[in-house]
C-alpha cells in the first residue's frame, strides 16, 4: 500500500526546453560508502564519486543496474524535467532503502530510513518548462531498488517517468574514484570495531583455508562423526518465492580435516535427493539429516563408513512454502531439537497460491507448527514442539546444561533480529499470517502458543549495527569467555560474541562484534575434536549473503595471543559492571565522561522490521574502577526495563593497546532487585517515595505462625491480600508482588488508580490485577514513609525483603486547558450512544480542566474556527458527512499540527476520501453481535493503556476492517482474542486500538464506544483521557 505525503505546493521557474548543450536522461552518480547507514545524508565535499553516468530512467532493480558494489552505496540522480502540460503531478517513488525525491528544491516525497521496498506518494504544482529534480537514494544492507512513476494531470494510473522528459548536461567529462567515501551521518569518524564491524580476523585466532581446490560447499548443516570426519549438508539457497519441486541438497563426508591442511581433505558423497537441507547431527552414530519434508536417517550396517542405509525417520510437518526451512540440528539427552520457519510471500507466490485478502510484509498463510522450536527423541520418534512465535530461527544451540537458544531474523513482527532463551509453551511474537488461499480455503493456521502472551528475547540485535541475518548460536566452552556464545552473522558477515546472565528470572545480556575476515557469510559453526572451531557458508541473492559470496568452509584455529576487549557487562540496581581481559588505567576508569550510553526500546508491529523507540542518551554520574582497574562499576539512572542500552567506551590497556571493539549491546529485560535487609524496618528501607518512584516490585521470605502471609502495604496504604497457606506452618514461604502506582497529571489529580498487577506465593499466582481505591494527591503527597510498611502483629517472621523500583516516572500527560471539538453527525446509520459519548467528554473536561465544544454542524469545519481548538473528535460519525471543501480546510488544519481521535464508527466515515481513511487507520467493514470478550494489552507503555491490565474484558460491538486493520506506521494498543467471542473474521491479530504521527500531527483510533454504557465505565473513560492526552502531544514527564 502506498503512502501518501501531503501535497507540497510550488511553481519551478521555467527553464529553454531547447537547449544544444543538453541531452535526454539524467546523470546518475554513486558513492561507496563501505559500512552501514539508517538515513539519507550528505556525501562531504569534494568527494569523486565511484560511478558517474547517464541513464534514461529511474528503473532500478539490483545493485548491477547501478553499477556500485552491492551493499552500501549512496545513488543520486540530478538533471531537468520538461513540463508541457502544466498543473499538479503526482510522484510516486519506490525504493529500498531510503530515498527522496526534490523538485526545484522542494521536497516531493520523503521515504527516507531502512526498509525493504515500499512506495510513497506525494505530489506538486509544475509550470511549463523545465525543472530541477534530484533524487537521492542510499542502500545498506539486503535487496536494492528505485523506481520513478508519475500521475499527469488528467490521468488516473501511475506510469513510469519516461526518457523523453528528462534532460542532463551534454559532453559531461565524467571522473570516478575507487574506494569508500566519506558520508556525513555523524558516523563518518568511525573506525573498525568503533560505529564498525572489526577489520580482519580476531587477533587471538587464525583462519585455515578447509576447501579442497574446486569444492564449493553452500553450507546448510555441520556435524562431526565419532571419528573425526566432517559432516556437510550443501544446497543452493533459492530467494525468489518459487516453490521448486526439483531436489537440491547432498550430504558430504570430509576426511583429513582434523589436524590437516586444504590439500589433505577428501571429499565424498554420502546421499542426496534432499530439499534444502539445513540441518545435520549425529546421535550415537547415526546420521540426522532436516529438509524442507522432516528428517531422514542415515547408519552404516557393516562397517564400512559408508552410511548406505537410509530412512525416512519423520516427517511431521508440511513445507509447502520456498521459506519453510527445517533449520537445526542439535542433539541434548537423546533428543534433536531443530527449529521451522514461516512462510515468505511475494507477488509472484501470491498469484500462484491464489491468495485472497492482504499479505502483509510478505506473511502469508502457513500449515499448522510454522514457527516453532521442536524435539524429536532419536529413539522413539516422539515429537514436542515446545514454543511458538519464530519467523526464520535459522540458528540452534543447546547449553552443557540443556537450556536451548535460538536466533530469530528480523521481519513482520520482528523490529530487529534476536536470540531467544527458549521456554516451554512460550510465544516469542512472530503472528503467522492468516490470510486465505488456494490451499488454505479457511485462512493459514495461527503461530502456536500466542494465547500465552509474548516473551521477551534475551538479546536484541540491533539492526544493522551489529547484525542482519543471525545463525547458530554455540555455547563457549573454555577460555576467557567460557560458558558465552559465538553466534554467526549471514549478511553482515563474521562472527559475534554473546554473555548472559539471568535477573530476576529473565535471561539478558551483552553482544559484542568478535571476528570478520572469513570467506562468506556464516551460515553454521561447529567445535572440532581438535579444539577449533569450524565455519561454514552460504548465499543467495537479495538480503541472504555476505558481499555477494555464495560458498565458504574454514577453520578458526586459536592462536594463544591475549586481546584486550570487553569481558562482560552485567546489570547492576543502579547501573552496569563492566569487566575487561586485561587492567585499565584506574583514572581513565574514574571518569564518568568516558562512559557514552544510550537506550531505546522495539514494538513489533506487522510492518517488516521497526525503528529504535523512545531513544534516550543516559549519563554515568559515577564510575568506580576496582582495586586492579579489570573492571569498572557504572551508575546510571533513568534506566528502563525493556531497554537496549548501547554502551561506547574507547579504553587503552596499560601497554596502550586500543579494545578490539569499543561497543556493547545489552538487552535489559528486567533490572535487578535493590538492596536485601534482613531485619524489615522502616527506617532502613531506602527511600522510594511513590511520587518520584512509584512502581514496585517485591521478594520476601518469611515463616509464619499465623497460617497466612504477611500484612505488607505498598505506599504504606496498599496492603497485599492477606492469602491463607494452607500448609506446615513452620515452612519458609516467598511472595512476590508487583505493585503499579496510581498515576497523577502534572496538577496532581488522580488519572489512574492503583493496582496490584500479581501476587505469587511459592511461585503460584494467587492475585491477579487487584484495583485499589483512588488516591487523591493531597494524601499523596503529604506521605512521609517508603513504598513499604508491616503490620508487625501479623505473625510472620520476615527473614528476606528485596525491593525493585520498575518505573521510575507516573506522572501522566496533561489534558489541562486542551480545547477540544466533538463532531457526531451521521449520514447512514446513527449510534443511540452518541448523546453519552458527548457527556462523557463534557464529565471529563469538568473533572480535568478542558473544554468542549459539541457539534453536528459541518460548517465549523472552516479554517478560522478549526483554528480555535487542539483536537477534533469525530464521535460515532458514519458516511460523508464533509464536503469537498471542508474536507480541504480539516486536513490543512491536520497537517498544520492538528490532533484527530475516533470513535468506533468514526472507521465507517468518508469512505470516498482516502486521505481521512489514512488519517483514521482503517476502514470498518463488519461487525458481528455485541457481546463481551478479551481485549490483549499490547503497549502498557501509552497513555491511553497505561491504567490497564494484561487483559481487558468487556462488552461491545466488535469491529472486523478491511485490509486486517490498521495501515503501516500505526502502533496497536489493544487487540482483541478472537477465541473468547463469536463471529470474528480477522483472525489472530485483530487491533482494536491505536495510535500513529501522520501527515503532520497525531491520530488516535478506538473501535470501542457502541453502547452506551461504555461512557460510564471508568476504564474507558481513562482510555479516552489518555488518548487526548497523547494526540494533543501536551509537555509529558514519564512515558513508562
Amino acid at each position: 500500500m502506498a503512502l501518501i505525503m501531503g501535497i507540497v505546493v510550488a511553481l519551478g521557474v521555467a527553464n529553454p526546453i531547447e537547449d544544444p548543450g543538453y541531452e535526454s536522461g539524467l546523470t546518475l552518480r554513486a558513492w561507496d560508502v563501505g559500512r552501514p547507514m539508517e538515513f539519507l545524508a550528505e556525501i562531504a565535499p569534494d568527494q569523486t564519486p565511484n560511478v558517474d553516468r547517464r541513464v534514461d530512467e529511474v528503473n532500478f532493480t539490483h545493485a548491477t543496474d547501478f553499477g556500485s558494489p552491492p551493499d552500501y552505496f549512496v545513488v543520486e540522480l540530478s538533471g531537468l524535467i520538461k513540463i508541457t502540460k502544466p498543473g499538479e503531478y503526482i510522484f510516486s517513488l519506490s525504493s529500498d532503502d531510503g530515498s527522496q525525491l526534490e523538485i526545484d528544491d522542494t521536497l516531493v516525497v520523503d521515504l527516507d530510513g531502512i526498509h525493504p521496498v515500499q512506495s510513497k506518494e506525494g505530489s506538486i504544482r509544475l509550470a511549463s518548462g523545465t525543472h530541477s529534480i534530484r533524487i537521492r537514494m542510499f542502500e545498506s544492507t539486503g535487496e536494492e531498488s528505485l523506481r520513478l512513476e508519475w500521475k499527469v494531470p488528467g490521468s488516473q494510473e501511475f506510469v513510469l517517468v519516461p526518457s523523453d522528459v528528462f534532460l542532463t548536461e551534454k559532453g559531461v567529462t565524467r571522473v570516478v574514484s575507487p574506494g569508500p567515501k566519506k558520508y556525513l551521518d555523524g558516523r563518518e569518524n568511525l573506525r573498525p570495531g568503533d560505529g564498525l564491524v572489526v577489520s580482519g580476523v580476531h587477533p587471538s585466532w587464525e583462519v585455515e583455508r578447509l576447501r579442497p581446490e574446486g569444492f564449493e560447499p553452500s553450507v546448510g548443516g555441520m556435524a562431526f562423526l565419532d571419528d573425526g570426519r566432517l559432516l556437510l549438508s550443501t544446497f543452493t539457497p533459492n530467494n525468489n518465492g518459487v516453490l521448486r519441486e526439483a531436489t537440491n541438497g547432498t550430504l558430504w563426508v570430509l576426511g583429513g580435516v582434523v589436524g590437516g591442511t586444504w590439500s589433505d581433505v577428501t571429499v565424498d558423497k554420502v546421499a542426496d535427493g534432499f530439499h534444502d537441507p539445513c540441518g545435520v547431527v549425529v546421535v550415537d552414530g547415526e546420521i540426522f539429516v532436516s529438509h524442507r519434508e522432516g528428517i531422514d536417517r542415515l547408519w552404516d550396517m557393516n562397517g564400512d563408513g559408508t552410511f548406505e542405509s537410509r530412512e525416512v525417520f519423520a516427517q511431521p510437518w508440511v513445507g509447502d512454502n520456498y521459506h519453510h526451512f527445517s533449520f537445526g540440528l542439535v542433539a541434548h539427552e537423546g533428543w534433536i531439537y531443530g527449529t521451522l520457519s514461516t512462510a515468505i510471500y511475494f507477488s509472484n507466490t501470491i498469484k500462484a497460491d491464489q491468495v485472497e485478502g492482504s499479505v502483509v510484509s510478505m506473511n502469508g498463510p502457513n500449515p499448522p507448527n510454522r514457527g516453532t522450536i521442536y524435539r524429536i527423541h532419536s529413539k522413539s520418534r516422539e515429537i514436542e514442539y515446545i514454543a511458538g512465535g519464530f519467523r526464520t530461527p535459522n540458528g540452534i544451540g543447546v547449553s552443557k546444561d540443556g537450556e536451548v537458544y535460538v536466533a530469530d531474523n528480523q521481519g513482520a513482527w520482528l523490529p530487529t533480529s534476536k536470540l531467544v532463551h527458549v521456554q516451554p509453551e512460550e510465544f516469542y511474537g512472530h503472528y503467522n499470517g492468516l490470510a486465505s488461499s488456494k490451499r488454505y480455503p479457511d485462512g493459514g493456521y495461527p503461530s502456536r502458543y500466542l494465547s500465552n502472551g509474548e516473551s521477551p528475547p534475551a538479546v536484541w540485535l540491533p539492526q544493522n549495527e551489529i547484525s542482519n541475518s543471525p545463525t547458530t548460536p554455540l555455547e563457549i566452552p573454555d577460555g576467557p569467555f567460557a560458558g558465552q556464545f559465538f553466534l554467526g552473522e549471514l549478511t553482515m558477515g563474521g562472527i559475534r560474541r554473546v554473555q548472559l546472565e539471568k535477573v530476576e528470572g529473565e535471561v539478558q545480556g551483552a553482544v559484542f562484534r568478535f571476528t570478520q575476515g572469513l570467506e562468506c557469510g556464516v551460515n553454521r559453526l561447529v567445535w572440532g575434536p581438535d579444539g577449533c572451531l569450524y565455519a561454514g557458508g552460504t548465499g543467495s541473492s537479495g538480503n541472504w549473503s555476505w558481499n555477494g559470496t555464495r560458498f565458504g568452509l574454514q577453520r578458526l584455529k586459536p592462536n594463544g595471543n591475549a586481546t584486550f576487549e570487553i569481558q562482560s557487562v552485567h546489570a547492576l540496581p543502579d547501573g552496569f559492571h563492566i569487566t575487561f581481559t586485561e587492567p585499565v588505567d584506574r583514572a581513565w576508569l574514574g571518569e564518568p565522561d568516558h562512559f557514552a550510553l544510550r537506550q531505546w526500546r522495539y514494538h513489533a508491529t506487522a510492518q517488516y522490521g521497526g525503528p529504535k523507540r523512545d531513544e534516550q542518551k543516559l549519563v554515568v554520574t559515577e564510575s568506580i574502577s576496582s582495586g586492579d582497574g579489570r573492571s569498572v562499576r557504572l551508575k546510571v539512572p533513568g534506566l528502563r526495563e525493556g531497554s537496549v542500552v548501547h554502551l561506547r567506551l574507547d579504553p587503552q590497556n596499560m601497554t596502550g593497546q586500543a579494545l578490539w571493539s569499543q561497543e556493547a549491546w545489552y538487552t535489559l529485560n528486567r533490572i535487578p532487585s535493590g538492596v536485601p535487609a534482613t531485619e524489615v524496618d522502616l527506617q532502613t528501607l531506602p527511600s522510594l517515595d511513590a511520587f518520584e518512584h512509584g512502581d514496585v516490585r517485591l521478594e520476601a521470605t518469611f515463616t509464619s505462625s499465623s497460617g497466612k502471609t504477611p500484612r505488607l502495604a505498598f505506599q504504606s496504604r496498599y496492603w497485599l491480600p492477606e492469602v491463607s497457606l494452607g500448609g506446615n506452618q513452620a515452612d519458609e514461604h516467598h511472595i512476590e508482588a508487583n505493585f503499579r502506582a496510581p498515576r497523577f497529571d502534572p496538577e496532581g489529580r488522580t488519572l489512574a488508580s492503583a493496582r496490584l498487577t500479581e501476587m505469587r506465593l511459592n511461585g503460584e499466582v494467587v492475585q491477579d490485577f487487584v484495583v485499589y481505591e483512588p488516591t487523591d494527591a493531597g494524601d499523596r503527597s503529604a506521605e512521609p514513609f517508603g513504598p513499604v510498611s508491616r503490620d508487625e502483629d501479623d505473625g510472620c517472621t520476615l527473614t528476606d525483603l528485596k525491593l525493585t523500583v520498575i518505573d521510575d516516572k507516573v506522572v501522566m500527560p496533561s489534558v489541562k486547558g486542551l480545547r477540544i471539538l466533538v463532531f457526531s453527525k451521521t449520514q447512514t446509520f446513527r449510534h443511540d450512544s452518541i448523546a453519552e459519548g458527548h457527556a462523557c467528554l463534557r464529565r471529563l473536561a469538568q473533572q480535568y480542566d478542558f473544554q468542549v465544544t459539541s457539534t453536528e454542524d459541518a460548517a465549523l469545519f472552516s479554517r478560522d474556527v478549526l483554528d480555535d481548538f487542539d483536537v477534533v473528535v469525530f464521535m460515532n460519525t458514519t458516511g460523508d458527512v464533509l464536503n469537498e471543501q471542508q474536507q480541504q480546510v480539516f486536513q490543512s488544519w491536520y497537517q498544520s499540527g492538528g490532533a484527530f481521535l475516533g470513535v468506533h464508527a468514526a472507521s465507517d466515515t468518508e469512505h470516498g476520501w482516502d486521505w481521512f481513511g489514512q488519517l483514521v487507520g482503517a476502514r470498518f467493514r463488519c461487525h458481528p453481535a455485541v457481546q463481551p470478550a478479551r481485549l490483549v494489552v499490547m503497549d502498557h507503555g501509552h497513555p491511553a493503556t497505561a491504567h490497564l491490565g494484561p487483559t481487558w474484558i468487556r462488552t461491545d460491538e466488535w469491529y472486523d476492517f478491511k485490509s486486517d486493520g490498521p495501515h503501516e506506521g500505526c502502533d496497536c494498543l489493544l487487540r482483541i482474542d478472537e477465541n473468547t467471542y463469536t463471529d470474528g473474521r480477522s483472525g489472530t491479530w485483530h487491533p482494536m486500538a491505536w495510535s500513529h504521527e501522520f501527515d503532520g500531527g497525531r491520530s488516535f483510533y478506538t473501535a470501542l464506544g457502541h453502547t452506551k454504557t461504555t461512557f460510564s465505565e471508568p476504564a474507558f473513560e481513562q482510555h479516552l483521557l489518555g488518548a487526548l492526552a497523547w494526540v494533543a502531544d501536551q509537555p509529558a514527564n514519564s512515558q513508562p
